[in-house]
């Protein structure tokens, strides 16, 4: 037994110390309070904060951490309600705290306010938990107000750190009101005053649900525009009364989220806006034109031009029109001819070539309907881009079909002789580069 003595020995004395540095860890070491000297917080890890709760005129506000830098979503609310919050609000009441120290001790026989604070609250950093609170404001400097941390004499403090500590719950709720992407939204309808609308995902864009004719692009993004800065200014105790109109928005997977309007808030610029989705629904004021975004007239509707892809989107260009064939391919900021022969266009012409392309991509037909054609076919444009393939059928009776949503263009006479005279768009860019790549297209009629 003796002969074991010593190992017993030195394992008991291992575990001791073992015990000894985890309860010890949470404690502040000396060299971290000598560095701290002058700060509120005598130590202070923002390594190991895992938790922020005040309570201010009576409301509780609880957040913890979720999270790391790399996730996105580095605090949760618990309370007053479960859900997501605003994490630089969080970070910045922490840092505020963190780096405070105090104006000046308590005079004895100070009003400090103390035995009521304002506010309270708590840091859980590791092991520790350094609780604090408030108390009525001092006489000098102007803002400041009383402090103490538990265990400590009471201090005065800075009005900044005080206007922080103070803060309403609601300042730390995430004002967020758009929770979908649009890439994965399948379905918008909308009704009431904005309305009627529905549209629905096809390929790229969104089609009209009755016509199935593609709706601008443009259009669209003023509408995800709108919705993206669909923000709470204040947030309201209750869903509005009236309701003016709806907006039904569905994820592709399955999600639904619904925003009901109502009437006007305090603020001229705001309205009030319901938000009712699985997860949590909140009631809020947000910003008007963040709500009026999701009405489009009815031109706005009916999307006019060839394609949906944008120019600069432009992979590759295949252009037939008869015996022509016009094979372009983007090639870093340029473009190379691959049929007819085999070239790249300097860079004086790859400039023209650019300005006739979004021309072309800019024009707008007379008119889009779903009446077919009778004539015969006699060309056609494939547009090659990063998310896909468009073609439009070009038809001896002047007309062209979006084969992307089955609609019939009616264009202008320029634009169909472009179509139609394939080899005339790097014809073109080799005389039109002389007048710089800012020169208005010349007429397709031109020689």
């Amino acid at each position: 037994m003796r002969k074991h003595a010593l190992t017993i020995a030195l394992v008991a004395l291992a575990l001791g110390l073992g015990v000894f540095l985890l309860v010890d860890r949470g404690r502040p070491s000396d060299e971290e309070k000598r560095a701290r000297t002058a700060k509120l917080v005598e130590a202070w890890r923002r390594e190991d904060v895992t938790a922020l709760e005040l309570a201010v005129g009576g409301k509780k506000v609880r957040v913890e951490r979720v999270g790391d830098q790399a996730s996105g979503r580095t605090w949760r609310m618990l309370q007053p309600e479960d859900g997501p919050c605003d994490a630089s609000v969080v970070d910045r009441t922490l840092s505020a705290l963190e780096n405070a120290h105090p104006l000046r001790s308590v005079t004895a026989g100070s009003a400090t306010g103390l035995d009521q604070p304002r506010a309270q609250g708590s840091v859980s950093m590791g092991r520790a938990t350094v609780r604090f609170k408030v108390g009525a404001a001092a006489p000098t400097p102007e803002g400041a107000s009383y402090f103490q941390i538990d265990g400590k004499d009471p201090v005065v403090i800075s009005r900044d750190l005080a206007t922080e500590l103070t803060k309403a719950a609601d300042a730390y709720r995430d004002r967020n009101l758009a929770t979908l992407r649009p890439q994965d939204v399948t379905k918008l309808v909308v009704s009431g005053e904005l309305g009627p609308l529905v549209v629905v995902r096809h390929g790229r864009g969104f089609v009209e649900a009755t016509s199935r004719v593609r709706v601008p692009r443009g259009a669209m993004d003023r509408v995800w525009h709108g919705y993206a800065d669909l923000r709470a200014e204040s947030f309201l105790d209750a869903p509005p009364k009236e309701e003016t109109s709806k907006v039904e928005i569905t994820a592709a997977h399955g999600e639904l989220v619904t925003l009901r309007i109502g009437g006007p808030c305090a603020e001229a610029a705001q309205v009030a806006v319901e938000r009712i989705a699985a997860a949590r629904s909140v009631s809020a004021c947000v910003p008007r034109g963040a709500v009026t975004a999701f009405e489009l007239a009815a031109d706005d509707r009916v999307d006019r031009r060839l394609f949906h892809a944008r120019p600069d989107e432009l992979v590759e260009l295949t252009m037939e029109a008869g015996a022509e064939k016009l094979d372009l391919a983007r090639k870093e900021s340029g473009f190379r001819v691959r049929s007819p022969g085999a070239r790249d266009l300097d860079l004086a012409e790859a400039d023209a070539a650019t300005v006739r392309l979004a021309w072309i991509a800019s024009q707008e037909a007379r008119s889009v309907s779903r009446r077919p054609s009778v004539a015969a076919r006699i060309g056609e444009v494939v547009l090659h881009a990063a998310e896909g393939d468009e073609t439009i059928a070009v038809f001896a009776d002047h007309r062209l079909l979006r084969q992307d949503d089955g609609a019939w263009l009616e264009p202008a006479d320029d634009l169909f002789l472009s179509l139609t005279r394939p080899l005339e768009l790097i014809a073109r860019a080799a005389v039109d580069a002389g007048a710089g790549p800012d020169a208005p297209p010349r007429a397709s009629g031109d020689r």
